[in-house]
């Protein structure tokens, strides 16, 4: 199972519509919301162009027929997995589920065309019909295959099914597996028992460039976990006897926020090191070698120390310098080199607090960040970067660095002090060279200069680099 992973992504309202003004909605979501947005296929879809797919930057997950009952398998499958993974797109599998016919003969059939190491999303079990059974032998037979995958695949298969079939046939019935809905309608899908689901398919006649037909098309919204310091490792990085994911995986795609930062468990903190690095954990226990995701965002907050006026310029601190270092020390040295931006937030005084000039709305960061992430897809791509739509410069690797993040004379000046004042180490050299980038592109954004000194983005200045090292000063005041 060494290469088994697990996609698990939170899916939040939208509004969209299935008439012909909405399918302009889905359009217009695709093009600027922050959901991840994807498809299903089979072999109705007939030949699909799959690097035109994979150019389109949102549709970032496909899900695949691979078979139906005891012995039909899509015979468009393999063919469309191989180059779904060829160009980019996260990947899974489904099984159309025949209440009626041999759950052996189904599960066998199913293990011969999805296979763990060629999947990066759980198995889906597509669910529309009860074939004649009563609701009652329906369920029976539907909760032991699904019972069957789960053995099969250490892991709760993905349930797809429509909301109506769900609230006549379902509800309170699989209340432990993840749930896709399809409903087509201006709003999303409540169900009738107002459980949660993960994906929601928001429509069935999805136009997408390298596909001549209608696609079924869905999304889900980034994750966003914010868990409580005190909870164990094993629920942070995950674990248990079959082993489970943790919070990092569930934030996978989307923001892990620790707030109290020093107050979680110094070995939670510890074991968060190398996901970090990786973008994925691997669990080992008796029962098997889990593989899961873990490409997050990491945002914490936390006091300089345990009465939080350490610093302060009310001078309110109470705590001792002893306990203030203790205090400081929960957060490694090792831990620090891996946070890109570390901002100091003073109190604010009346004045500040009081001003009512109004600030940049997020809107309006946003619509820079999205012009910043176009740029650096536009470079990844004219250099011929493999999977350049869904690159980013935090995912810069060394040769990357090296081509896009060169310096002038006056860049190394900068660096080789930075490097000999704070005693730098090679990652945190790396990682002030891909924020540096990151505000040179901010920056053509906002000055329109798309393309500068041969470079799409702009050359890295010294202004771009001396930035990006102050956004590391907290360690060398506090640590």
């Amino acid at each position: 199972m060494n290469s088994l992973k697990k996609l698990i992504l939170i899916l939040i309202t939208a509004v969209i519509t299935v008439s012909a003004h909405a399918q302009d909605s889905y359009i217009l979501c695709e093009d600027t919301c922050t959901h991840i947005h994807g498809i299903d296929l089979s072999h109705y879809q007939g030949k699909v162009f799959w690097e035109t797919v994979g150019d389109n930057t949102k549709m970032q997950y496909v899900y695949l027929k691979a078979t139906e009952g005891g012995d039909r398998i899509d015979d468009k499958y393999e063919q469309n997995i191989e180059l779904a993974h060829r160009y980019g797109l996260k990947v899974g599998s489904y099984h159309f589920f025949r209440p009626k016919s041999e759950l052996k003969k189904q599960l066998e059939n199913f293990k011969t065309q999805c296979r763990p190491g060629d999947q990066d999303l759980i198995p889906m079990i597509d669910v529309e019909s009860t074939g004649g059974l009563s609701t009652v032998q329906f369920c029976d037979s539907l909760m032991r295959f699904l019972e069957m995958v789960e053995e099969a695949y250490r892991q709760k298969p993905l349930i797809y099914t429509g909301r109506n079939f769900y609230n006549k046939h379902l509800q309170r019935k699989i209340d432990d597996y993840p749930l896709m809905v399809a409903m087509y309608a201006n709003e999303p899908p409540v169900l009738a028992d107002d459980r949660d689901y993960l994906i929601w398919q928001y429509t069935a006649k999805g136009r997408i460039n390298g596909i001549n037909t209608y696609v079924d098309k869905s999304m889900l919204e980034r994750p966003f976990r914010s868990p409580h310091h005190s909870l164990s490792t094993a629920a942070l990085v995950g674990g248990g006897k079959v082993p489970l994911p943790g919070e990092i995986s569930l934030a996978h795609n989307g923001v892990l926020f620790l707030d109290e930062f020093p107050e979680f468990k110094k070995d939670a903190l510890e074991a968060l090191r190398q996901p970090i690095e990786d973008k994925e954990v691997t669990i080992t226990r008796a029962a098997g070698r889990v593989t899961y995701p873990s490409a997050f965002m990491m945002v914490c907050a936390m006091n300089p120390c345990r009465c939080g006026y350490y610093g302060s310029r009310s001078g309110k601190c109470t705590c001792k310098p002893a306990d203030i270092k203790l205090y400081l020390s929960r957060i490694s040295g090792p831990m620090l080199d891996r946070i890109d931006i570390q901002v100091e937030m003073p109190e604010l005084n009346f004045n500040e607090l009081s001003d009512e000039m109004p600030a940049e709305t997020s809107a309006e960061i946003r619509v820079r960040v999205e012009g910043a992430r176009e740029l650096s897809r536009e470079r990844f791509k004219a250099a011929g970067i493999e999977n350049w739509s869904r690159r980013s410069n935090a995912l810069m690797g060394t040769d990357e660095l090296r081509e896009f993040c060169s310096l002038d004379d006056e860049g190394r000046r900068v660096m080789e002090n930075v490097f000999s004042r704070t005693n730098l180490s090679a990652r945190a050299y790396d990682r002030i060279l891909r924020v540096a980038r990151t505000l040179a592109d901010l920056e053509a954004v906002e000055q329109d200069k798309h393309v500068s000194e041969d470079m799409i983005g702009g050359r890295i200045k010294k202004r771009h680099l001396t930035e990006a090292a102050q956004m590391r000063a907290l360690d060398r005041k506090y640590w």
